[in-house]
């Protein structure tokens, strides 16, 4: 079959000048058009464009995600398959529980609670590009050539519970006053002139916490927090703080606990009827 190779400023990827973790501002695919249209197979690198200064640039963790969502809004693609390790978006990382369920239909709200609390299979920027040019996503196993999970706009009940999400080498600050915003922050917590924060670990830096995120479907779940504090209280495990909102109830575990921690919840929400073990239903 007749191919073509491009890097990403050959297809007209324009990003910021963020080197390193760039976003992409604009995409001007004359060349990947021309070639579709000699019906050619494009190859396209991906994870990189040129900066508005004309300047290599690198899109950051999970670029070549956001590369092909970028390409298939550019192109008014019908649908942007992404092929992995992992048979799509599960309700828990299930190498950890093997119990964990494949979401085979997700709306982009609940994928992108989902990435960006810590789910690894898919870059929270592809998610939130397919959001914004309505561009149905799937995500699938290479090894299977098979799509686990379709990410569209329609709204899809997957229960109370869509997910756990996990994020590790953590470290826990707390001061007085205002807290910095910080690029490396994942959580903060401010009341009464006191905050606390929870920020990546840095290179060589003793991170020893984890963030656990119940992603909800958008609404409270009722009875949750408790059940959850419960829960971890049983099983010996304790918490170094904890968060609630409408989309998620997170908690932060010393991560040689945290394994533990995931298998646990996850099973609660089972029990609870939180995370649903069916297929999903459309919201009409």
């Amino acid at each position: 079959i007749s191919a073509v190779s491009y890097t990403g400023s050959q297809v007209g990827i324009i990003t910021d000048t963020r080197h390193g973790e760039a976003r992409i501002v604009d995409i001007r695919p004359v060349r990947l058009l021309e070639a579709l249209e000699s019906d050619k197979i494009v190859v396209v690198a991906g994870f990189q464009g040129v900066s508005i200064d004309k300047e290599i640039t690198t899109l950051g963790r999970g670029g070549s995600d956001t590369t092909a969502v970028a390409l298939a809004a550019a192109i008014d693609a019908d649908r942007c398959e992404l092929m992995k390790d992992v048979d799509g978006l599960y309700s828990a990382d299930p190498s950890v529980v093997p119990q964990a369920r494949c979401i085979e239909k997700a709306d982009y709200e609940s994928a992108l609670r989902l990435c960006r609390s810590g789910t690894v299979a898919l870059q929270p920027e592809a998610v939130r590009i397919a959001q914004e040019h309505r561009v149905p996503l799937g995500v699938g196993n290479t090894a299977k050539n098979a799509i686990g999970t379709i990410i569209t706009d329609a709204p899809y009940d997957s229960g109370e519970v869509v997910g756990i999400a996990r994020r590790d080498h953590l470290v826990r600050e707390q001061g007085v006053g205002q807290a910095i915003q910080r690029g490396d922050m994942v959580r903060l917590t401010e009341h009464r002139g006191r905050w606390v924060l929870w920020r990546e670990g840095r290179r060589g830096e003793q991170a020893p916490l984890s963030a656990l995120s119940l992603v909800t479907s958008g609404r409270p779940v009722p009875g949750l927090p408790e059940a959850v504090r419960e829960r971890l209280d049983t099983e010996g495990i304790a918490d170094a703080g904890y968060i609630e909102s409408p989309e998620e109830f997170w908690v932060s575990v010393r991560t040689d606990q945290a394994d533990a921690a995931v298998r646990s919840l996850h099973e609660l929400c089972v029990q609870m009827g939180w995370i649903q073990t069916g297929a999903p239903r459309e919201v009409r």
